[in-house]
């Protein structure tokens, strides 16, 4: 009877790691099959003559699981991380990237003083010129050094 307790505790495990296994391949979304397989086991339960038939060898077939998805966890982590790396680069900029795109800019302004120099405030004049052929078909926007500060609504409404 103790043995029986056991066996029924054993098949309670294997049922709930079972039930386990298969909601972490439901949820994470693998490819498997089924696939058979030829056990053996120490005793014969269709052994029912006597005690040396049902302590006989036996082999059954199960059912059991084979995994058919190429890839693993590790390499979706991978790629995922790896397209992760380049949006960070391409959308985050910290403070010293900054300035490496400011001195990438810096060259190709003509002149030793970069942005400060006299062809760049020419090369802003061009662009901000109501007149010229960057601006030809729009409406006049007025200089951003011309707008005069709104002073702010006063307090509790209108």
């Amino acid at each position: 009877m103790r043995i029986a307790t056991e066996v029924m505790a054993a098949k309670t495990a294997a049922l709930i790691a079972q039930d386990y296994a298969s909601g972490n391949a439901s949820f994470l979304g693998y490819k498997g099959n089924e696939v058979e397989r030829r056990v053996q086991y120490s005793f014969n339960p269709e052994g029912t003559e006597s005690l040396d038939d049902i302590l006989k060898s036996s082999t059954y077939t199960i059912k059991g699981w084979r995994n058919e998805d190429r890839d693993n966890v590790a390499d979706y982590l991978q790629r995922i991380m790896f397209a992760s790396g380049l949006l960070k680069s391409v959308f985050f900029r910290s403070k010293t990237d900054i300035e490496r795109v400011i001195a990438g800019l810096k060259d190709f302004v003509p002149g030793s003083g970069g942005i400060q120099d006299q062809d760049w405030a020419s090369f802003l004049r061009t662009i901000n010129n109501p007149e010229g052929a960057f601006n030809a078909g729009f409406p006049a926007k007025p200089e951003i050094d011309d707008i005069t500060p709104q002073s702010p609504p006063p307090p509790g409404g209108r």
